[in-house]
């Protein structure tokens, strides 16, 4: 799994929404917060790989960049193959 330096807690915050969405070559994301955008692909874990199973990945990605404990409430976006997760500090 692709680590996210500790700086980016500073740069970015924690965020707000986490945007899931699957390609043809892998799951990507985009994490948004008052600061900014941070996104990219996870790595590890097949484009046929469950959803549920790539927003866990994205979330612990998230916990360890920023050094705490989150959860998110998941819903499937109108887009086909996205997910929209809304983020609160546990």
């Amino acid at each position: 799994m692709v680590s996210v330096s500790t700086s980016w807690r500073d740069q970015f915050g924690v965020p707000e929404t986490l945007v899931l969405y699957r390609t043809p070559q892998g799951w990507r994301y985009a994490s948004y917060s008052a600061s900014g955008v941070l996104d990219g692909r996870l790595s590890g874990i097949p484009a046929d790989s469950p959803p549920q199973d790539a927003q866990e990945v994205l979330r612990r990605l998230m916990e360890e960049g920023l050094q705490q404990a989150l959860t998110v409430a998941w819903a499937a976006d109108e887009q086909p193959g996205w997910w929209t997760g809304t983020v609160g500090t546990a």
